[in-house]
């Protein structure tokens, strides 16, 4: 179960980057603001029940990468709160996580192994794992290869 509520993220942007060490220090004894604050997402809600299925849309900028990062710990929100319960496994990065080398069903039990299930605990979830992946018979071919 995951549950977000009112999460907002602010970032502050430079706005000029000194080019010298002696302007970084003149700069920090100046009051005058060399940046501005910018929320990649504000007051966002949901909640995300067990066999729930969520996907995230959004164009580009709109902070789907952001949210995902909050939600797996990267990043502590700046207002509101995230909660998990139970296992969280996030691959922020599309094939983040994954050996090249190895098939996509090896790499199922490695990172199974790694999350700290044991063998026997990965072999009975491996077939709603393939099914979830839908990758047919490719399963069996090294990743790189997808």
């Amino acid at each position: 179960m995951i549950r977000v509520q009112n999460v907002t993220q602010r970032f502050r942007l430079i706005q000029e980057r000194p080019d010298s060490i002696r302007e970084l220090f003149a700069r920090a004894f100046r009051h005058n603001s060399q940046y501005h604050d910018f929320d990649a997402i504000q007051n966002v809600t949901f909640d995300v029940h067990e066999g729930e299925m969520v996907g995230i849309v959004g164009r580009n900028g709109s902070g789907k990468s952001t949210l995902l990062k909050i939600v797996a710990g990267v990043y502590k929100p700046t207002f509101g709160t995230v909660e998990v319960k139970g296992t969280l496994a996030p691959l922020i990065e599309l094939g983040a996580g994954f050996h090249g080398e190895l098939t996509g069903r090896e790499n199922v039990l490695m990172n199974g192994l790694l999350m700290g299930f044991s063998k026997r605990e990965m072999q009975s979830r491996e077939a709603s794992i393939l099914e979830f992946a839908e990758i047919g018979d490719f399963i069996d071919a090294p990743v790189k290869q997808y």
